[in-house]
């Protein structure tokens, strides 16, 4: 008998699972789902946690009508393919550098994107430029339409979780606020900042080579 796994009432991506049908086999059971496009259809369980099941037919039909016959979309070397690759990594695959910040975080990314490279890139466009980047309204909400945009890349650490208020002179502003008002690069006062410098205006000086900072 194969490990059963409930999944009913689960969404994977145009796919709800609605009733277990049928005699499990000797190695998977077999789900009834329900299709986004009102089509009801019978996948084994393995075909829907892998992935490979998206919907009724529907999804190929929809890009056959916009031109895509059944050919890959052969987008996979774009920046927007990247884009969305990055995205997936960082929510679920542990061993990504920055997946403490977001799937550890429970950052995650709604079913219509999760799977589905074509509804990503319908919702989000095209990027407007080299430097931009995906970035979220709600930095702790889920890469979702309603939450997420383009962004220059210069402009993306102002929303960041780790990017802090300095206070200077009585007035509070963000780091890379500062770092732009002074000219310095935020790199180099983080630097600072972890060797130990104090917060006054030396941190956003550009000193010359050879200069030696004392408390």
């Amino acid at each position: 008998m194969p490990n059963f796994k409930n999944i009913l009432g689960q969404r994977f991506s145009r796919l709800v699972v609605i009733e277990c049908v049928g005699k499990p086999t000797r190695r998977t059971y077999s789900w009834k789902c329900q299709c986004d496009c009102g089509n009801q259809t019978i996948v084994i369980v393995a075909k829907l946690l892998n992935g490979h099941t998206k919907s009724c037919g529907c999804i190929l039909t929809d890009l056959r009508a916009a031109g895509g016959g059944n050919k890959k979309h052969g987008l996979k070397r774009t920046p927007e393919y990247n884009t969305w690759s990055a995205m997936k990594d960082r929510c679920y695959n542990p061993n990504n550098n920055h997946y403490k910040n977001y799937g550890a975080r429970g950052i995650i990314i709604c079913d219509k994107w999760k799977y589905d490279f074509m509804a990503f890139l319908s919702d989000m466009g095209k990027r407007p430029g080299k430097f931009y980047s995906i970035e979220r309204r709600d930095v702790n909400g889920a890469y979702e339409p309603s939450n997420c945009f383009w962004i220059e890349n210069r402009l993306q650490g102002r929303n960041k979780t780790d990017n802090h208020h300095i206070t200077l002179r009585g007035e509070t502003k963000l780091m890379i606020e500062w770092c732009e008002k002074y000219d310095v690069p935020a790199a180099k006062v983080c630097g600072r900042l972890k060797r130990g410098w104090q917060i006054d205006d030396r941190l956003f000086t550009n000193f010359p080579k050879g200069y030696r900072y004392q408390k």
